[in-house]
């Protein structure tokens, strides 16, 4: 879980990335909005129970997650 480069909340809305942790590739994102608080939770491994949709306006998919749960804790570098 990362901050998005692209969606910083500066010219297009702040997103929370889910990126596959071998590839780097984006899966989707969170809005910081959500009802689950991941801001704690930000570079690391989670997994995510929720609901899919794609985002016509911005042509990315988004979650609106209903649980989080923290996988693995990354050392700080």
């Amino acid at each position: 879980l990362a901050v998005s480069p692209m969606f910083t909340g500066v010219n297009r809305p702040l997103y929370y990335r889910l990126q596959d942790p071998f590839s780097g590739r984006s899966l989707a994102y969170i809005s910081p909005d959500s009802a689950v608080d991941v801001r704690g939770m930000l570079g690391q491994r989670v997994g995510i129970v929720g609901r899919m949709h794609w985002n016509d306006n911005w042509q990315i998919q988004t979650v609106t997650p209903e649980r989080v749960d923290l996988v693995s804790v990354t050392p700080p570098q």
